[in-house]
Protein backbone atom coordinates (compact mmCIF):
# COMPACT_ATOMS: atom_id res chain seq x y z
CA UNK A 1 0.00 0.00 0.00
CA UNK A 2 3.02 2.42 1.24
CA UNK A 3 4.26 1.61 -2.69
CA UNK A 4 1.28 1.96 -3.99
CA UNK A 5 0.32 5.56 -2.69
CA UNK A 6 4.38 7.07 -3.65
CA UNK A 7 3.71 5.79 -7.14
CA UNK A 8 0.53 7.37 -7.37
CA UNK A 9 1.82 10.45 -5.40
CA UNK A 10 4.20 10.81 -8.15
CA UNK A 11 2.90 9.42 -11.08
CA UNK A 12 -0.69 10.56 -10.56
CA UNK A 13 0.29 14.35 -9.88
CA UNK A 14 -0.61 16.84 -7.58
CA UNK A 15 -3.36 19.64 -7.72
CA UNK A 16 -2.22 23.31 -7.49
CA UNK A 17 -2.51 24.87 -4.25
CA UNK A 18 -5.90 26.10 -2.81
CA UNK A 19 -5.31 30.31 -2.85
CA UNK A 20 -8.41 30.50 -0.89
CA UNK A 21 -9.08 29.44 2.74
CA UNK A 22 -12.02 29.82 4.29
CA UNK A 23 -12.31 32.18 7.09
CA UNK A 24 -15.53 30.38 9.02
CA UNK A 25 -13.26 26.65 8.94
CA UNK A 26 -10.51 28.37 10.40
CA UNK A 27 -12.39 29.91 12.75
CA UNK A 28 -14.19 26.42 13.69
CA UNK A 29 -9.96 24.80 14.12
CA UNK A 30 -9.13 27.81 16.34
CA UNK A 31 -12.61 27.04 18.65
CA UNK A 32 -11.66 23.48 18.76
CA UNK A 33 -8.45 24.23 19.98
CA UNK A 34 -9.73 26.46 22.64
CA UNK A 35 -11.79 23.50 23.57
CA UNK A 36 -8.65 21.03 24.33
CA UNK A 37 -6.96 23.21 26.38
CA UNK A 38 -9.35 21.87 29.38
CA UNK A 39 -8.69 18.72 28.40
CA UNK A 40 -5.17 19.16 28.82
CA UNK A 41 -5.38 20.61 32.39
CA UNK A 42 -7.46 17.32 33.75
CA UNK A 43 -5.61 15.11 31.95
CA UNK A 44 -2.46 16.94 33.35
CA UNK A 45 -4.39 16.29 36.84
CA UNK A 46 -4.86 12.99 36.29
CA UNK A 47 -1.50 12.43 35.17
CA UNK A 48 0.13 14.22 38.42
CA UNK A 49 -2.32 11.79 40.52
CA UNK A 50 -1.48 8.41 39.01
CA UNK A 51 1.98 9.76 39.13
CA UNK A 52 1.77 10.99 43.11
CA UNK A 53 0.24 6.96 43.32
CA UNK A 54 2.80 5.23 41.53
CA UNK A 55 5.34 6.91 44.07
CA UNK A 56 3.85 6.22 46.85
CA UNK A 57 3.70 2.42 47.10
CA UNK A 58 6.53 -0.42 46.89
CA UNK A 59 8.41 -1.27 43.95
CA UNK A 60 6.58 -4.14 42.83
CA UNK A 61 3.70 -2.12 42.91
CA UNK A 62 4.64 0.20 41.36
CA UNK A 63 6.10 -1.60 38.20
CA UNK A 64 2.66 -3.00 37.61
CA UNK A 65 0.78 0.65 38.11
CA UNK A 66 2.56 2.35 36.04
CA UNK A 67 1.65 0.58 33.53
CA UNK A 68 -1.31 1.72 33.59
CA UNK A 69 -2.75 5.33 33.97
CA UNK A 70 0.36 7.11 33.78
CA UNK A 71 1.22 5.69 30.57
CA UNK A 72 -2.48 6.43 29.05
CA UNK A 73 -2.26 9.77 30.14
CA UNK A 74 0.93 10.47 28.27
CA UNK A 75 -0.04 9.30 25.42
CA UNK A 76 -3.61 11.11 25.78
CA UNK A 77 -1.41 14.38 26.21
CA UNK A 78 0.48 13.60 23.26
CA UNK A 79 -2.80 13.26 20.93
CA UNK A 80 -4.06 16.82 22.47
CA UNK A 81 -0.72 18.43 22.29
CA UNK A 82 -0.88 17.36 18.19
CA UNK A 83 -4.27 18.26 17.90
CA UNK A 84 -3.31 22.08 19.55
CA UNK A 85 -0.38 22.49 17.41
CA UNK A 86 -2.10 21.84 13.84
CA UNK A 87 -5.03 23.47 14.73
CA UNK A 88 -2.93 26.69 15.46
CA UNK A 89 -0.99 25.79 12.86
CA UNK A 90 -4.68 26.23 10.57
CA UNK A 91 -5.33 29.36 12.22
CA UNK A 92 -2.15 31.23 12.78
CA UNK A 93 -0.95 30.43 8.63
CA UNK A 94 -4.18 30.82 6.76
CA UNK A 95 -4.98 27.25 6.53
CA UNK A 96 -1.34 26.38 5.90
CA UNK A 97 -0.02 24.20 3.40
CA UNK A 98 -3.10 24.04 0.94
CA UNK A 99 -4.23 21.63 -2.24
CA UNK A 100 -7.31 21.19 -4.40
CA UNK A 101 -9.12 18.32 -4.30
CA UNK A 102 -9.76 18.68 -7.64
CA UNK A 103 -11.45 15.60 -8.66
CA UNK A 104 -14.30 15.74 -6.20
CA UNK A 105 -18.30 15.80 -7.05
CA UNK A 106 -19.57 18.83 -6.77
CA UNK A 107 -16.76 21.13 -7.63
CA UNK A 108 -12.95 21.74 -5.88
CA UNK A 109 -12.63 21.87 -2.23
CA UNK A 110 -9.86 22.48 -0.30
CA UNK A 111 -7.17 19.39 1.35
CA UNK A 112 -5.83 20.69 4.79
CA UNK A 113 -2.11 19.00 5.03
CA UNK A 114 -2.33 20.28 8.55
CA UNK A 115 -5.35 17.93 9.39
CA UNK A 116 -3.58 14.60 7.54
CA UNK A 117 -0.69 15.49 9.57
CA UNK A 118 -2.58 15.16 12.77
CA UNK A 119 -4.47 12.10 12.00
CA UNK A 120 -1.65 10.58 11.21
CA UNK A 121 -0.23 10.89 14.65
CA UNK A 122 -3.21 10.62 16.36
CA UNK A 123 -4.64 7.42 14.76
CA UNK A 124 -2.13 5.02 15.50
CA UNK A 125 -1.35 6.48 19.07
CA UNK A 126 -5.50 5.99 19.58
CA UNK A 127 -5.38 2.44 18.07
CA UNK A 128 -2.17 1.49 20.54
CA UNK A 129 -3.81 3.08 23.29
CA UNK A 130 -7.04 0.64 22.46
CA UNK A 131 -4.64 -2.14 22.39
CA UNK A 132 -3.21 -1.24 25.37
CA UNK A 133 -6.02 -1.99 27.13
CA UNK A 134 -5.55 -5.76 26.66
CA UNK A 135 -1.50 -5.57 27.10
CA UNK A 136 -1.68 -3.63 30.66
CA UNK A 137 0.19 -5.85 32.20
CA UNK A 138 3.23 -6.10 29.19
CA UNK A 139 6.21 -4.12 29.14
CA UNK A 140 6.14 -1.12 26.61
CA UNK A 141 8.30 -2.93 24.29
CA UNK A 142 6.21 -5.75 23.93
CA UNK A 143 3.15 -3.80 23.57
CA UNK A 144 5.18 -1.82 20.64
CA UNK A 145 6.18 -4.92 19.21
CA UNK A 146 2.65 -6.54 19.39
CA UNK A 147 1.09 -2.52 17.89
CA UNK A 148 3.31 -1.81 15.08
CA UNK A 149 2.05 -3.46 12.42
CA UNK A 150 -1.13 -1.59 13.54
CA UNK A 151 0.57 1.42 13.59
CA UNK A 152 2.02 1.82 10.19
CA UNK A 153 -1.23 0.51 8.62
CA UNK A 154 -2.63 3.16 10.35
CA UNK A 155 -0.26 5.56 9.05
CA UNK A 156 -0.01 4.37 5.72
CA UNK A 157 -3.92 4.59 5.44
CA UNK A 158 -3.84 8.14 6.37
CA UNK A 159 -1.51 9.20 3.75
CA UNK A 160 -2.67 7.32 0.83
CA UNK A 161 -6.06 9.00 1.98
CA UNK A 162 -4.20 12.53 1.54
CA UNK A 163 -2.63 11.55 -1.77
CA UNK A 164 -5.87 10.06 -3.00
CA UNK A 165 -7.51 13.70 -2.13
CA UNK A 166 -4.47 15.99 -3.94
CA UNK A 167 -3.92 13.18 -7.23
CA UNK A 168 -4.84 14.33 -10.84
CA UNK A 169 -5.72 10.89 -11.63
CA UNK A 170 -8.90 9.45 -11.41
CA UNK A 171 -7.27 5.98 -11.04
CA UNK A 172 -4.76 6.40 -8.86
CA UNK A 173 -8.20 8.22 -6.73
CA UNK A 174 -10.35 5.20 -6.69
CA UNK A 175 -7.41 2.70 -6.11
CA UNK A 176 -6.13 4.71 -2.59
CA UNK A 177 -10.03 5.32 -1.25
CA UNK A 178 -10.40 1.52 -1.65
CA UNK A 179 -6.92 0.53 -0.01
CA UNK A 180 -7.75 3.57 2.73
CA UNK A 181 -10.87 2.18 3.17
CA UNK A 182 -9.36 -1.48 3.35
CA UNK A 183 -6.57 -0.01 5.97
CA UNK A 184 -9.15 0.73 8.50
CA UNK A 185 -10.65 -2.82 8.01
CA UNK A 186 -7.53 -4.54 8.62
CA UNK A 187 -6.83 -2.53 12.03
CA UNK A 188 -10.53 -3.15 13.41
CA UNK A 189 -9.79 -6.39 12.38
CA UNK A 190 -6.36 -7.15 13.96
CA UNK A 191 -7.88 -5.36 17.16
CA UNK A 192 -11.03 -7.55 17.50
CA UNK A 193 -8.31 -10.57 17.02
CA UNK A 194 -6.42 -9.15 20.10
CA UNK A 195 -9.45 -8.82 22.26
CA UNK A 196 -10.75 -12.67 21.14
CA UNK A 197 -7.32 -13.28 22.59
CA UNK A 198 -7.94 -12.08 25.84
CA UNK A 199 -12.08 -13.06 25.88
CA UNK A 200 -11.60 -14.12 29.56
CA UNK A 201 -9.66 -11.91 31.29
CA UNK A 202 -11.28 -9.53 34.11
CA UNK A 203 -13.15 -6.67 32.90
CA UNK A 204 -13.51 -7.81 29.13
CA UNK A 205 -16.30 -6.10 28.63
CA UNK A 206 -15.36 -2.55 29.43
CA UNK A 207 -11.96 -3.50 27.23
CA UNK A 208 -14.64 -4.11 24.76
CA UNK A 209 -16.37 -0.96 24.38
CA UNK A 210 -12.92 0.74 23.74
CA UNK A 211 -12.71 -1.63 20.46
CA UNK A 212 -16.68 -1.40 19.52
CA UNK A 213 -15.84 2.70 20.32
CA UNK A 214 -12.94 2.75 17.94
CA UNK A 215 -14.30 1.31 15.26
CA UNK A 216 -17.48 3.20 15.39
CA UNK A 217 -14.75 6.12 14.91
CA UNK A 218 -13.36 4.77 11.67
CA UNK A 219 -16.72 3.95 10.74
CA UNK A 220 -17.92 7.81 11.55
CA UNK A 221 -15.10 9.29 9.97
CA UNK A 222 -14.80 7.05 7.15
CA UNK A 223 -18.77 7.72 5.85
CA UNK A 224 -18.23 11.39 6.55
CA UNK A 225 -15.29 11.41 4.37
CA UNK A 226 -16.46 9.72 1.63
CA UNK A 227 -19.42 12.31 1.91
CA UNK A 228 -17.18 15.15 1.21
CA UNK A 229 -15.52 13.45 -1.69
CA UNK A 230 -18.97 12.89 -3.33
CA UNK A 231 -20.58 16.42 -2.83
CA UNK A 232 -22.95 15.24 -0.06
CA UNK A 233 -21.41 17.43 2.08
CA UNK A 234 -20.22 21.01 2.27
CA UNK A 235 -16.39 21.77 2.86
CA UNK A 236 -17.59 24.03 5.98
CA UNK A 237 -19.21 21.53 7.19
CA UNK A 238 -16.72 18.26 6.64
CA UNK A 239 -13.87 20.69 8.41
CA UNK A 240 -16.56 21.31 11.30
CA UNK A 241 -17.32 18.43 11.90
CA UNK A 242 -13.63 17.20 11.97
CA UNK A 243 -12.52 20.20 13.88
CA UNK A 244 -15.04 19.68 17.04
CA UNK A 245 -15.22 15.81 16.64
CA UNK A 246 -11.77 15.29 16.95
CA UNK A 247 -11.40 17.16 20.48
CA UNK A 248 -14.57 15.43 21.38
CA UNK A 249 -13.49 11.50 21.03
CA UNK A 250 -10.10 12.03 22.12
CA UNK A 251 -11.48 13.37 25.64
CA UNK A 252 -14.31 11.10 25.67
CA UNK A 253 -11.41 7.81 24.93
CA UNK A 254 -9.16 9.58 27.86
CA UNK A 255 -11.99 9.24 30.18
CA UNK A 256 -13.05 5.87 29.08
CA UNK A 257 -9.75 4.79 29.62
CA UNK A 258 -9.58 6.63 33.36
CA UNK A 259 -12.74 4.71 34.46
CA UNK A 260 -11.21 1.38 32.94
CA UNK A 261 -7.87 1.71 34.86
CA UNK A 262 -9.52 2.83 37.65
CA UNK A 263 -11.01 -0.86 37.66
CA UNK A 264 -8.23 -2.24 37.26
CA UNK A 265 -6.04 -1.09 40.35
CA UNK A 266 -8.44 -1.65 42.27
CA UNK A 267 -8.90 -5.27 41.12
CA UNK A 268 -5.15 -5.13 42.18
CA UNK A 269 -5.58 -3.44 45.60
CA UNK A 270 -8.17 -6.29 45.84
CA UNK A 271 -6.19 -9.33 45.60
CA UNK A 272 -2.87 -7.69 47.29
CA UNK A 273 -5.90 -7.02 50.23
CA UNK A 274 -6.72 -10.55 49.74
CA UNK A 275 -3.27 -11.93 50.12
CA UNK A 276 -2.19 -9.82 53.08
CA UNK A 277 -4.98 -10.92 55.06
CA UNK A 278 -4.23 -14.34 53.92
CA UNK A 279 -0.72 -13.95 55.27
CA UNK A 280 -1.71 -12.57 58.62
CA UNK A 281 -3.69 -15.55 59.33
CA UNK A 282 -1.01 -17.94 58.30
CA UNK A 283 1.63 -15.89 61.00
CA UNK A 284 -1.29 -16.04 63.33
CA UNK A 285 -1.94 -19.88 62.81
CA UNK A 286 1.91 -20.22 63.16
Amino acid sequence: VGLVTIFCLLGGGQSEPWAHPDPEELWHARTAMLLVFSAIISEGCLLAANSAAVRMVGQNIADELSLHGPGDSLLTLLMYGVKVLTALHLWWHSGGWMHTDVLAWGGPRPVYFARFLQWSIAVPVMQMMTSRVFLCDQRPSVTLLRCAPSIVAAWVFVWSSWVMEITLSPACRWLLMFLSLMGSVLISVDQCKLAYDHRKEELFGMKMSLVVFQIVIFTWYGIVFELGRFGAISSLGEQAFYAYTDATLKVFQGALLAMLRNRQDLHSILRWWVAALAAGRDMTSL
